[in-house]
This record gives C-alpha cells, structure tokens and sequence, in this order.
C-alpha cells in the first residue's frame, strides 16, 4: 500500500480531529482573503475618488503649492493655462481635464460660521471630469460659467440648513490675503463618496471665483484624467516638459499615488495584513501542531510496528508529512472559496464604515466594495498551505527517534 494510501486512511480514522485541524488553517485562510480583499477594495476606492474629485491621474500645479496647500496659497498660480492645456491635449491622449481653484472659506448663517472647502471650477469641464449629474440628489441645472450658481455637498446642506434657491454669502481671503464677501444662489444639492467633501465642498463657477478672490485670468491647478496605461513616470516626465514650455513659473506634475495623503496609510496597512497573516496561520497550525504531535502519542505502537517490518524513518516522517498536508490543503482550498464567496457578496451590496469615518479625513468612500485580486488569493492559498505544512515539522520530528523495540513495549 502506497504512503498516500496509508495517509488518507489514517486521516479518515479520526474526522472529528482532522476536521478541526483543517478548521484552523479554514478560518485562518478565510479572514485573510477577505482582509486582502477589503484593502483592494480601499486601494480601487481611493484611486477612483483621486481621479475623479481631488488629484486628477496628474495634478499640474507651481513647485511649492503642495507643500503650501494647507495655507491654500491662492497666489502660485498659472496664468497661462489655457495654453498649457491646448499643448498637452495636441501631445496626449487626455480623456478630461479640469483647471481649479481651490480655496478655504466660510459660510455665514444664523450667527454661525460653517468652514467650507471650495473649488472654483468650469462646469462645462467638470460635468464630464466629475460625472456631475449623477452625484445631483436635488436641482438638475449645471450652473453656466457667468453665473453667480452653486453646487454644494449633501452634508454640508444638511447642517447648515440650506435648500435649493437659497442665497448664501461666501467669505474667504483673496490672493492679497484680503477679506471678501461674495453672494451665491445654490442649484444644485449633490452626494459626493468622499465623506470630506461631502461636508463641506462647494463648487462655485470660475469666472465669479476669480472676481470672489481677485485671481484675474488665473487657477492654480490643472487636473488631468488619462488612460490608466499612460500613467507612468515616462509620461509624467514628458507632461512636465510640455508644461513648462508654455509656462513663465516652474511646474510640477504629480500622479495621483504622490498627491493623495491616505495611498501610503493604506500601502503600510497592505504590508500589516501580510505579518496580521502570518501570525494568524501560525495559530491556527498551533492546532496542527498538537494534533500531529497526538497522533503520533496515540500511535506510538503502530508506527514502531511500521518499523519493524521493514519503513524506515524516512518513510514514516513523509507518510506524517502527507496527512499534514492532505489536511492543510483541504483547509486552505475551503477557506479561499468561503474567503471569496463572502467578498462576492459584501463586494455586491458593499460595506458601509459611515459611522467608524465619521470626522476621518480620508480620501475612500465611506462604503466600501470589496474586491478579490487573483494574485493574493493564490498567495495567501499557498501561504498558508506552506505554513500549516513546515508547522508538523516539529512534532514530525518525533517519528525519526521512535525505535522499533520501545515502541511495541509501550503498551
């Protein structure tokens, strides 16, 4: 009878204990999956709200803005912008782009001042950039470039009691670092998925922002949205010599990994889970551990008889190999399919973190789509399959020193 023969029969002897060493490495391999896959869901969350509301695939902006945007420096500016676009859009193949304005400010009501986040934009361009219309929970008119009309987050509505056809007063400090005043009327209420935004942007046409802040013919940024194969070093490079030709200040061009403060809070999360992984296999092959080193307790005599017509300690320490394996690997099959089965179906109806992001200033969605990436699945599959294996090693070890004689006289 072959060594697997002998495996599988030894296993099937005790399926209560065999299945709760497989149990071990099921739940191990199950959590895992679906933490890799709650991360890419992040990672698809975090690159779709990027491109789509904040950074653009690239964000063209003069060298110190980054570094200065928390103080909203309203004077590095690019004057010539226009300019800047008609180049690259006769040089790249650019799928939208989006010049902006953005700039800090407050709402005045009811004796109250409620902080706002704006953006100064063209909406002919941001209908498209931002897919405007779908984002409208009230008022379906895109507010025209000599308007005085707004759009404001759902949540900011909610707390500061505003409505469609409201008039507001908008103050902030202008590129002097002056203080102005300046009247809207909001026409149209719109969810955005970045709670951030969602409760506190306003997006005002650029025409009045540049009067409101005294920028003349000016933005400060200009996004772009590319197709996700040109956005790579070669091409960052080559948007930055385009830029600069047409510009009279330095730019700098940054893809949306360097802008977004969150990417590298969720890269250090990805590298966590991997240790998280490793330490929740290694528990769950403790279960392995001891049931081997029980089997091998409890069988003591057969394994000595074993040896004594003729298997060596070789043999016997593979045929406990095997088990271990047969075990693990049906552990680690069973927990990936339930890992990806119930990210299916978190990943259909999504995961609401409203109430844990409540007050986070993040950069994800505050629902979440989990998404199963095939290289994880079958790293984490072989990860644990290969951990919960080298974890019999150690009572396996016991088999090369059980001599024949002893063995037999142990009962």
């Amino acid at each position: 009878m072959s060594l697997g023969l002998i495996a599988i029969r030894n296993i099937t002897r005790n399926p209560m204990r065999s299945s709760l060493s497989s149990l071990s490495v099921l739940i191990s391999t199950t959590v895992i999956v679906f933490a890799f896959s709650m991360i890419n869901g992040m990672m698809d969350e975090m690159k779709n709200n990027n491109r789509r509301f904040l950074t653009g695939s690239y964000s063209i902006e003069q060298e110190e803005y980054h570094e200065r945007i928390n103080q909203h420096p309203l004077h590095l500016r690019i004057e010539n912008y226009q300019d800047i676009i008609d180049s690259l859009k006769a040089n790249i193949d650019i799928q939208s782009y989006s010049p902006r304005i953005p700039y800090s400010g407050a709402i005045y009501k009811d004796n109250i001042n409620y902080s706002i986040m704006g953006y100064g934009v063209n909406f002919a361009l941001e209908k498209d950039f931002q897919q405007l219309n779908s984002l409208l929970i009230a008022g379906s008119t895109i507010p025209q470039e000599d308007s005085k009309d707004i759009i404001i987050g759902a949540g900011l509505a909610r707390k500061t009691h505003l409505h469609i056809g409201d008039k507001i007063t908008l103050n902030s400090i202008t590129m002097f670092r002056g203080i102005n005043y300046y009247t809207f009327k909001i026409v149209g209420i719109a969810v955005f998925p970045i709670p951030g935004l969602n409760n506190s942007l306003v997006l005002t046409p650029m025409a009045s922002t540049q009067q409101f802040l005294k920028m003349n013919n000016s933005v400060n940024q200009i996004l772009l949205q590319l197709p996700e194969n040109l956005e790579t070093l070669e091409i960052q490079q080559y948007i930055k010599e385009l830029s600069n030709s047409q510009s009279s200040v330095s730019l700098n061009i940054r893809l949306w990994k360097e802008a977004s403060e969150s990417y590298s809070f969720i890269l250090l999360a990805q590298k966590i889970y991997y240790i998280i992984a490793l330490l929740l296999f290694i528990l769950g092959s403790s279960v392995i551990i001891n049931t081997t080193m029980m089997v091998i307790l409890e069988r003591t005599k057969e394994l000595g008889t074993l040896s004594a017509i003729g298997m060596t300690s070789r043999q016997l320490l593979f045929m406990v190999y095997i088990e271990s394996f047969i075990i693990s690997l049906f552990g680690a099959m069973a927990g990936t399919v339930l890992g990806c089965a119930v990210t299916y179906f978190t990943g259909h109806f999504g995961i609401n973190l409203s109430e844990a992001m409540e007050g986070v200033d993040f950069d994800i969605s505050s629902i979440i789509y989990p998404r199963v990436s095939i290289y994880s699945t079958i790293f984490v599959f072989f990860y644990s399959l290969f951990i919960a294996s080298i974890s019999t090693s150690i009572p396996a070890l016991r088999v090369l020193k059980i001599k024949p004689v002893d063995a037999l006289n142990s009962y």
